[in-house]
């Protein structure tokens, strides 16, 4: 996955490099929606580095 290979990436970075990948498949519109997935997706990983795989499986 890019954003685990380059976790400093931005959302925005992400979808560029989306429609660059795959051309008309990935809207502009789908910015904010992939901004959301990526905040959870780091917070996710935030909690497994302060409380350990385990807490974030549980959850």
């Amino acid at each position: 996955m890019w954003l685990e290979a380059e976790p400093e990436r931005t959302a925005r970075e992400l979808l560029e490099r989306l429609q660059s990948t795959y051309p008309d498949r990935y809207p502009d519109g789908q910015l904010r929606t992939l901004q959301r997935r990526v905040k959870v997706w780091r917070s996710a990983k935030a909690q497994e580095l302060v409380f350990g795989a385990s807490r974030s499986a549980a959850a």
